[in-house]
């Protein structure tokens, strides 16, 4: 009909006629002497449907599947491989089953190192595991230091005698610092002596000092396991209860050292440890080469006849050591460095000394927990 009404003799109540002489009417739940289908149709013989949910077929007495996971020849609809498990209940999560060479499942319990740590919540009750992460890394504070500097030497004075007032025409040069005849006798004039040079600036001894800052850790775990799973879920997964507070609201599995999670159920990464080695140190402390150092003080007595040679007896002049040209008084026979030049102590920079190394956590164990 072209108002949608049914033309099977259904009236708009919902109840059915079918015909018969005595006028009854049957509703959902009633049927008369005369053969009636007790499941109702969704649309009749030819009719459209009110509901617009569901067609019958050409009979209009076959049942409609509400279930919508099969493959219907009439939609051509794959609902998929069936669920091998049920639905958690409140409170429970569906996971993987553990991986092989993993232990689970597991609660995690992450709280600040030095904290008390909660005891095992059920269905977790097995103390599987405690151990500790993220050690701090206060620095070894090391003090490089170099002391004065000692072994310093000069060079040996040069004198050189000349026989003209200018100091151009030399007769007698010597770098010995002992008694020496020039063999210029009368004819010596002047004489000049080099200035003080260093030979060996010396050197400085270092001293490394170190002072030790405690370090901790900052966070600590426990793992609490369960030790039976709970009933079966999804594709070959178990229901498991979901932690509570203070552990993560997160079923784990955990492993030993510190290895990739094994995906899945399991993708989160934590690791932690149970030992630790302190690697701290200090670099090589050196002490640079002295600066500073001079010499200064000698002295080159020149003597005149007769002296004998151990340059005695008493001087004639002295000569300053300082590379001028000085004019003799009296003929330079013999020369002698009676007073050598003498190094100032000077002082090194220090290098070096700064700190190295790491707190390294050793012992890991991996925990993945869902994401």
């Amino acid at each position: 009909m072209g108002d949608g009404s049914p033309d099977d003799g259904t009236l708009r109540d919902g109840s059915r006629n079918d015909g018969a002489s005595d006028g009854t009417s049957y509703d959902g739940g009633e049927t008369n002497d005369a053969t009636v289908d007790t499941t109702l149709e969704a649309a009749g013989d030819g009719a459209g449907d009110t509901g617009g949910d569901a067609s019958g077929d050409a009979a209009g007495d076959a049942p409609i599947d509400t279930g919508g996971d099969a493959n219907d020849s009439s939609t051509g609809m794959d609902a998929g491989p069936p669920d091998t498990g049920v639905a958690c209940g409140t409170g429970s999560t569906c996971v993987d089953p553990v991986p092989g060479g993993w232990t689970g499942p597991v609660a995690l319990a992450d709280f600040a190192f030095g904290a008390s740590s909660p005891g095992c919540p059920t269905p977790y009750t097995i103390d599987a595991y405690d151990g500790e992460g993220t050690p701090t890394q206060p620095p070894l504070v090391c003090k490089c230091k170099c002391g004065g500097a000692s072994g310093a030497s000069c060079a040996p004075n040069t004198v050189t005698v000349y026989t003209d007032s200018n100091c151009q025409a030399s007769c007698y040069s010597t770098a010995d610092p002992y008694c020496n005849n020039t063999s210029c006798g009368s004819s010596s004039a002047a004489a000049s002596v080099s200035p003080p040079a260093v030979a060996d600036a010396g050197s400085c001894t270092p001293s490394l000092t170190t002072t030790t800052p405690p370090w901790q850790w900052t966070r600590a775990a426990r793992a609490c396991q369960a030790p039976t799973v709970g009933t079966a879920c999804g594709s070959g997964g178990s229901c498991m209860a979901v932690p509570a507070s203070p552990y993560l609201p997160k079923v784990c599995v955990m492993g030993a050292g510190d290895v990739p999670c094994p995906g899945g159920s399991y993708s989160s990464k934590s690791v932690y440890y149970t030992g630790a080695t302190d690697q701290r140190g200090c670099a090589g402390c050196v002490c640079e080469t002295p600066g500073g150092v001079g010499c200064s003080g000698a002295v080159i007595d020149s003597y005149g006849w007769p002296a004998s040679a151990a340059c005695d007896p008493a001087v004639s002049e002295t000569i300053p050591a300082d590379g001028g040209c000085h004019t003799l008084t009296t003929q330079a026979y013999w020369v002698g460095e009676v007073t050598a030049s003498m190094p100032s102590s000077g002082t090194c920079r220090a290098d070096g000394g700064a700190p190295v190394g790491q707190i390294t956590p050793n012992t890991p164990t991996t925990v993945c927990c869902q994401p």
